[in-house]
């Protein structure tokens, strides 16, 4: 993406709150290499034309379109060549990545194995910026294999990945004022009035998917607001790919609200519990005003970029990366070795009509002893 140095002060801001992996509670990504015989050991988008590819093993050279590699250079003519099986090696990411069939689990673990083993080319990415188009495109397999690639790579692989576990899934080229990018998306459906049905999007290198009109929102805030959107809806059935073009919106389609962080972004109990439990034994998050002393002393929390991470699908990865801030604040680490109770929920007083800058997520609770 064109804004790429623009984001390098989210990147290293990512470094500590995203560090949740590190830096809060072991985890684990089971990561089992494919071996070959040639190795040693989103939106509702209604369009009035739908072009479907299907991506089936190739029969032919003469009918072949991916004969040659020049579809490693032109994005849209590569979606029918980077889902075939047998050009991937019938990489199979399921048991690769040790997936689940827990959706939510399973999305985290395709989102941490593309920030924690995948590294952003920089220079093709800058490049491909600069020659107007993605080039020198991988295939999901290559991606595994030498763990880098472009935003382009990253999303093709996350797409594959995504569909052959059953999600529903999409890739979003998103057409900027100074650039492009493509970024993966899939829908989690929670059967809740207020929880939007929008796509989530993988957003390297945020360790927590986060909502497209999210996304968009943070390009706009460092400097590159997006101007349209093409999509893609990516299915596996039957042991196929198929790639169906949706058409293409304008990215104002899609308008960030905090309405979900407001009503459902309290930190988890139990979560929040386990972390506190291991770090300040004694000390008791609780929801429950009754439960504070006399002299619990009032403390402000603040995320940058807070209000853009929250989902519901993933509000416990979430509540890790605030406890994540929380332990970066050397004054509230203080505060809460001598904790018994913490309190902690969302400041009312944010107006949702004129967020925050930066839309930070500010908290604002108590601290007794």
């Amino acid at each position: 993406m064109k804004s790429l140095p623009l984001l390098l002060a989210i990147i290293l801001f990512t470094a500590t709150i995203s560090g949740c992996i590190t830096q809060t509670q072991t985890k684990t990504i089971t990561v089992t290499r494919t071996i070959t015989k040639t190795e040693a050991t989103t939106p509702e988008v209604i369009s009035t034309s739908r072009e479907i590819t299907s991506v089936s093993p190739t029969t032919s050279p003469k009918k072949d379109p991916c004969l040659n590699d020049s579809w490693r250079d032109d994005f849209e003519k590569a979606l029918a060549c980077v889902f075939d099986l047998q050009r991937n090696r019938n990489f199979d990411p399921v048991f690769s990545l040790s997936l689940t069939g827990n959706k939510t689990k399973d999305a985290l673990t395709i989102t941490d194995f593309l920030v924690n083993y995948v590294y952003l080319d920089t220079y093709l990415e800058n490049q491909s910026m600069a020659k107007g188009y993605y080039y020198n495109i991988k295939t999901p397999y290559e991606v595994f294999q030498t763990r880098r690639g472009t935003y382009a790579d990253m999303a093709l692989f996350a797409a594959y990945a995504l569909a052959r576990d059953g999600f529903e899934t999409y890739l979003f080229y998103i057409r900027t004022e100074k650039g492009f990018g493509v970024l993966p998306g899939f829908k989690i459906i929670v059967d809740h009035p207020w929880v939007p049905r929008e796509p989530l999007v993988i957003f390297w290198p945020f360790r927590i998917p986060m909502r497209l009109s999210a996304a968009l929102k943070l390009l706009e805030i460092v400097g590159d607001p997006p101007k349209n959107i093409t999509v893609w809806d990516v299915k596996y059935e039957d042991g196929r790919y198929e790639v169906e073009k949706l058409g293409t919106i304008p990215a104002s389609e899609f308008q960030f609200q905090a309405t979900e962080w407001m009503l459902f972004g309290t930190p988890e109990v139990e979560v929040m519990n386990e972390l506190l439990e291991r770090d300040f034994p004694g000390c008791k998050f609780t929801l429950n005003l009754g439960a504070l002393t006399e002299n619990a002393k009032a403390i402000k929390v603040e995320v940058p970029y807070g209000l853009l991470l929250f989902s519901y699908p993933f509000r416990e990865r979430y509540t890790e990366i605030l406890y994540t801030v929380m332990l970066s604040n050397k004054t509230l680490v203080k505060e809460l070795t001598e904790c018994k109770v913490l309190l902690l929920a969302q400041d009312a007083s944010i107006d949702l009509n004129n967020p925050p800058a930066n839309y930070t997520a500010i908290y604002s609770g108590w601290v007794g002893k």
